[in-house]
């Protein structure tokens, strides 16, 4: 009975580490499969961008209402892009500041930067931005 127990406990552990060694093993050939598959993807993508930029090129030469119809569209797209990324920024830091200002505001020293802010604006701005006066009166010499 004892031999049979010394017997499983030497036989166990190399039955598990082998099975463990496999297991690994899948492990890793699954993680290359996907890092070749990685690496296929990009080089597709490199390839057609490549020749997008030759043809593209080649259009310049060829037929220049087109290259300039198709230039314009995608600077177009481009554009409209960045400012729905810009619109999205903005709308996510006024959230962010509404969400802070309660903490933010009872620091003494947010307060200091912001009365200092303003008096450069005001200062900068000057007495030209009085409001319901025109320009024309301020400069005006009152007797």
């Amino acid at each position: 009975m004892v031999s049979a127990i010394c017997q499983h406990t030497a036989i166990i552990p190399h039955i598990s580490l082998t099975h463990y060694n496999y297991f690994l093993l899948y492990r890793i050939q699954e993680n290359e499969a996907k890092f070749e598959h990685i690496c296929r993807t990009l080089s597709e993508v490199v390839d057609r961008l490549s020749n997008a930029y030759r043809v593209f090129a080649q259009m310049k030469r060829t037929s220049t209402k087109t290259y300039y119809g198709i230039l314009m569209c995608s600077l177009l797209f481009v554009a409209w892009l960045g400012s729905l990324i810009h619109n999205l920024l903005l709308a996510y830091l006024f959230t962010l500041a509404i969400a802070l200002y309660p903490g933010i505001s009872k620091q003494e020293a947010f307060k200091r930067r912001i009365l200092g802010f303003a008096s450069k604006i005001s200062s900068f701005v000057g007495p030209s931005a009085a409001v319901g006066k025109k320009p024309s009166t301020l400069n005006k010499k009152t007797t």
